[in-house]
């Protein structure tokens, strides 16, 4: 087995080194992109065909957020007012019950875990609380617990 010796490294990095200046210098010199002279006539049309899709991605953009404003309104139209009363004693699982009978909340599990989550599960105040419809499970909590 024949053994690489330096000189023959270096001779393959010159080889190497050579090649990539030859291409970089054939590529600079004749390059593959290819110009294209316009009139002005031609420069106008393209600027317009440019200006007229803005202009529609702007009309779409602008009807997509005033859907978004419309769906906004009709969802604070239907906010509901609910007075909810929590008393004295009553248990975690009792107030978590009366608060999905009376749909304030949608899932019995996912609220349980969310007051965990906050550590507040003994820190529920009682009283009477007005709350308006939908709530936010973290709204909720911030407006029945002691703060």
């Amino acid at each position: 087995m024949k053994k690489i010796r330096v000189w023959d490294l270096s001779l393959l990095f010159l080889g190497i080194g050579i090649g990539i200046i030859l291409s970089v210098a054939i590529f600079y010199y004749n390059p593959v992109v290819k110009y294209r002279e316009y009139s002005d006539d031609q420069i106008v049309e393209k600027y317009t065909e440019i200006k007229l899709k803005e202009q529609r991605e702007n009309e779409k953009n602008n009807n997509k957020n005033n859907k978004k404003k419309d769906e906004k309104k009709n969802v604070e139209d239907s906010i509901t007012k609910l007075e909810f009363n929590i008393e004295k004693g009553q248990s975690l699982d009792t107030i978590i019950d009366n608060l999905y009978n009376k749909k304030v909340i949608d899932n019995k599990e996912s609220f349980l875990d969310r007051l965990k989550v906050r550590e507040v599960t003994g820190k529920i105040q009682y009283g009477t609380y007005n709350i308006e419809l939908p709530i936010d499970y973290d709204d909720l909590i911030d407006k029945i617990i002691i703060k």
